[in-house]
């Protein structure tokens, strides 16, 4: 193996396991990351917290709304792209990929499960998200404790996974000894390098 291939192999390694970390600490600046799908009529981008990552199946997880517009968007053409920045690291990566949304199957019972209260909150509100309202509520206002088990159930059957099947990978690293840039696309199930300019 060449020191290229090793090289290249050790940024591919080390960006999933940065992931991985990043998907089981709170306070990670990489565990908050930017999405970006094909809307109706432009780009549309947000902010979402990455849940879990399996490096072996080359997939990353989100949670959301199935009532939301990025679900709805990525419904018509599953194309996402991500990003993240490591701050402390100076490390920015972009995955891109294909989206498969999960809805009241085996995946979403589990991570659901593990939802405490206040996580489970997100997903009841009424009217869903993006709809118009008359002042600044959050659509939690209609719970009580008389209502409160149909509320989780209409919260679990608005929850929502996103896994992104990864196919590009792009890594960053920024340096006062001169920034490095490489990108890998998934080829018959391995990762093909390329230096680019920063």
């Amino acid at each position: 193996m060449s020191h290229k291939d090793v090289l290249f192999t050790k940024i591919v390694s080390e960006s999933w396991e940065k992931l991985k970390k990043s998907s089981l600490q709170n306070h990670s600046t990489c565990r908050n990351m930017l999405i970006s799908s094909y809307g109706k009529d432009s780009i549309c981008a947000s902010t979402v917290v990455l849940r879990a990552v399996d490096e072996a199946t080359k997939k990353i997880f989100f949670y959301t709304d199935l009532r939301s517009e990025k679900t709805e968007n990525l419904r018509r053409d599953g194309r996402i792209t991500t990003l993240f920045y490591d701050d402390a690291d100076k490390i920015q990566l972009i995955l891109k990929g294909d989206a498969t949304i999960h809805n009241q199957d085996e995946l979403t019972e589990l991570h659901w499960n593990a939802l405490n209260d206040n996580g489970k909150t997100a997903y009841m509100a009424q009217p869903g998200p993006s709809s118009k309202i008359g002042g600044p509520v959050n659509g939690l206002e209609y719970i009580n404790p008389e209502n409160m088990f149909d509320a989780l159930i209409k919260g679990y059957q608005n929850f929502a996974i996103v896994s992104i099947s990864v196919n590009f990978l792009e890594w960053l690293k920024l340096s006062r000894d001169g920034n490095r840039r490489a990108c890998f696309n998934l080829i018959n199930n391995n990762w093909e390098g390329q230096w680019l300019v920063p």
